[in-house]
C-alpha cells in the first residue's frame, strides 16, 4: 500500500513539473513594476530601450530611470555608466546596453552601484556554421535554428537577434554552404 502511495504522489509530482525551453535566458519579463523613464532624446534605438525598461524593471514603484546621451571621454565605444536609476552612454546603442544591464542585474540579484562598463572589443561577433540543407557544421547541437521548416521558423530567429542585442553581440556573421 506503501509503495501504491509512494507511486501515485510521485506521478503528481511529475505530471505539475514545468519546464521551460531556455529562450527567455536571464530576461524575463514577469512581475514588471511600473517606473518612469526619463530621456530628452527621441529614435527607435532609444524607444526599444524604454520599452525593455518599462517590461521588465523589477527595482522600486515608481522610480525615475534617466537616459542621459551626453560625450564623456572615459566611455568608449558603445560604452556606458550605469548607476541604481540611470544610465550615460555616447551611443544610443550605449544606452540599450546599458538597459540590458541594469535589467540583468535586477534579475539576478547583483547589487546595482556605479559603475563604468567599456567592452572589452569594438566589434562582438557570433558566428553561424549552417549549412542550406538544415545541418550545422560539426553539429553537435542538432538542426539549424534557421533552416527550420514550418511557420515559426522566423519567429525563432527574430528570437535569437534579440537574444544577440541583449547579450551586446554587435555582428553576426554566417557561413552558409551548399551541401555536394
Amino acid at each position: 500500500m506503501k509503495t501504491i502511495y509512494c507511486i501515485f504522489i510521485s506521478l503528481l509530482l511529475v505530471l505539475n513539473l514545468h519546464a521551460e525551453d531556455g529562450h527567455n535566458l536571464w530576461l524575463r519579463h514577469k512581475n514588471a513594476v511600473p517606473v518612469t523613464i526619463v530621456c530628452s532624446k527621441t529614435s527607435a534605438t532609444l524607444s526599444v530601450a524604454k520599452q525593455e525598461l518599462e517590461k521588465g524593471w523589477q527595482g522600486k514603484t515608481g522610480t525615475s530611470v534617466v537616459l542621459t546621451l551626453k560625450t564623456d571621454k572615459t566611455i568608449k565605444g558603445d560604452g556606458f555608466k550605469l548607476t541604481s536609476n540611470g544610465i550615460q552612454a555616447n551611443t544610443e546603442l550605449g544606452i540599450l546596453y546599458g538597459v540590458y544591464e541594469l535589467l540583468r542585474r535586477q534579475q539576478t540579484g547583483e547589487t546595482i552601484q556605479e559603475e563604468l562598463c567599456n567592452p572589452s572589443y569594438e566589434r562582438r561577433i557570433l558566428n553561424h556554421w549552417d549549412n542550406l540543407n538544415g545541418t550545422i557544421e560539426r553539429g553537435y547541437a542538432g538542426h539549424s535554428i534557421f533552416w527550420r521548416k514550418g511557420a515559426d521558423s522566423l519567429v525563432v530567429t527574430l528570437r535569437v537577434a534579440e537574444v544577440l542585442e541583449q547579450t551586446i553581440v554587435t555582428g553576426t556573421a554566417f557561413l552558409w554552404r551548399s551541401q555536394r
